[in-house]
Order: structure tokens, then C-alpha cells, then sequence
């Protein structure tokens, strides 16, 4: 958590469309944008925070997770977005673990690194052995073009993704009345 996904993607579209606040469990749902780079077209998904363990903080932490790890199973590219200035942390190692099996399609990527001077001060974030960590700041667009690049290399311009045209529906009530019970019916998935 905090560690700025929702401002990266933020920065990658070119519009403000996800919620960014300093505390944890802001984002629940694994959200999609479409975006493209250098005329590859491809599909960014907003996570939540990982933590591993349930915490009274973050309202449905487990399920968080889950959904998580169905969607990096399908990625195919993972940026391991880490924090510069809170710097390595137990839980990076952890998440390092489970992505290790992932780890030909991973790219630990540090933020908050807001001057290109910090940049050479990256070595902690070798540890987590999944190779050369890139260094960027979401909120600056330092190092954003190179990560693209990276998420991009092997994508196809020749293909051609657009949004749904068909209509949306909203459901609308007070809290905990069966909206996302109700949607996830309909749509037959959690």
C-alpha cells in the first residue's frame, strides 16, 4: 500500500482517474485502463496494496489479494512498484517471493525517487532478486518513458483495442445493500 500505483496510472493515461491519498487501502478493485505507448496499445491494471496478512485497517485485505494474484497470473508484464523513500521493506521481500515464479515477466520498479541524483542509490532493491530495478517518480514523470518501453518491447502495434461500446449501468444505494452482491451475480465472478 502507498507506494503510488494509482499515481503511476494516473501519469500513464494523462488524467486524474484514480482516487490517490496518503494512506493505505484506498484502492479495492482491480481497475483497467486502456492506454498506449509508441502506438502499442495495451491494458493497465490499478491493484491494491499487498500485505499478506489481514489487517483491521484495510477493509477486505484477503479478497484484495486474491483478486491480485488472478490478475498477475494473467499480466503479461508485472511492475513491482516499490518506495524509495521508505526504502526496502520486509514486505517488498515477501511479495519478491511470490512473484518469483513470475519472474521472466517482473520489473522492480522504485518510486519516489523525485531527482535523478537519487537514482544511483537503487542497490537495496537488488535484494529482492528480480534484477535491475528501475528508478522513477510518478508524481514527476522521471523514468516513466523507460518503463513503458520495458512494458512494451515484445507488444504489437498491428493490434487494435478500443473500449466497449456498449451502454453502462449503474447500481446505486446506500452501503450494504447488495450492490456489489448484485453485480457479482450478474456478471458471474467476484
Amino acid at each position: 500500500p502507498n507506494v503510488g500505483k494509482s499515481t503511476l496510472i494516473n501519469k500513464i493515461i494523462g488524467k486524474k482517474e484514480l482516487i490517490t491519498l496518503d494512506m493505505p487501502g484506498v484502492t479495492r478493485d482491480c481497475l483497467e485502463y486502456l492506454t498506449d505507448w509508441n502506438g502499442k496499445p495495451f491494458f493497465l491494471v490499478d491493484s491494491g496494496g499487498i500485505l499478506l496478512e489481514d489487517s483491521e485497517n484495510i477493509y477486505l485485505q484477503s479478497k484484495i489479494e486474491s483478486l491480485i494474484g488472478t490478475y498477475v497470473e494473467q499480466a503479461t508484464k508485472i511492475i513491482f512498484l516499490t518506495d524509495f523513500k521508505v526504502g526496502f521493506h520486509v514486505i517488498d521481500k515477501t511479495i519478491a517471493k511470490l512473484l518469483w515464479v513470475h519472474k521472466d515477466k517482473v520489473k522492480v520498479v522504485v518510486n519516489k525517487v523525485d531527482n535523478p541524483d537519487m537514482l544511483h542509490s537503487l542497490s537495496d532493491f537488488y535484494a529482492l532478486g528480480l534484477g535491475e530495478p528501475l528508478g522513477i517518480s510518478s508524481l514527476h514523470g522521471i523514468g516513466i518513458g523507460d518503463l513503458l518501453d520495458w512494458c512494451t518491447e515484445d507488444f504489437d502495434k498491428d493490434v487494435h483495442y478500443r473500449e466497449p461500446d456498449n451502454f453502462k449501468v449503474s447500481f446505486v444505494g446506500r452501503p450494504n445493500v447488495g450492490k456489489s452482491s448484485l453485480l457479482n451475480a450478474v456478471i458471474e465472478d467476484e
